[in-house]
């Protein structure tokens, strides 16, 4: 699958994803995102890495290492035409939180949260199958996964919370 014209952002052919999922989780990691952006001449792998469950945080010497690997394996497979970026990341402080896995990894975390009925922004403190218990100035909020329009782990250094 070749990437779209100039400009665009896709996600990176199967073939990519297929090189590098053995090669992150061989470092205690999970692929969570492969992005192909091609602007005119110019094309930058971005490859998203997180750890697979619970919380904490991806460090700078594990971020390091799997790029090595990564890079080393891209270069032996080839399955890039032409030359490219790649930037290895993880996941952020303020991701996106998509699903329970996201929001578990979230637990302890501050975390804005749109749902259908308005928006609801405290501190994560349990998932379930069914939803995200959020404690707010007010009160503790059971947050169906059915009702979440869009959420994103925040930090807040004012101690709002």
């Amino acid at each position: 699958m070749a990437p779209e014209a100039k400009g665009n952002r896709k996600q990176a052919p199967a073939e990519v994803t297929q090189i590098l999922a053995p090669v992150v989780s061989e470092n205690g990691l999970m692929l969570l995102e492969t992005e192909l952006t091609k602007a005119g001449k110019y094309s930058t792998l971005r490859v998203i890495v997180d750890l697979p469950e619970g919380p904490g945080d991806v460090d700078l010497d594990t971020i390091e290492q799997v790029a090595r690997q990564i890079s080393d394996a891209l270069d032996e497979a080839d399955p890039i035409k032409g030359s490219y970026q790649l930037e290895v990341s993880s996941a952020g402080a303020e991701r996106e939180l998509r699903d329970a896995r996201e929001f578990g990894r979230a637990v302890g975390r501050l975390a804005q949260i749109k749902t259908e009925a308005g928006e609801v922004f405290g501190r994560v403190l349990s998932v379930s199958e069914t939803g995200v218990e959020v404690e707010t100035k007010t009160a503790t909020q059971l947050v169906p996964f059915m009702q979440i329009i869009k959420a994103q782990q925040v930090v807040d250094l004012s101690g709002a919370l």
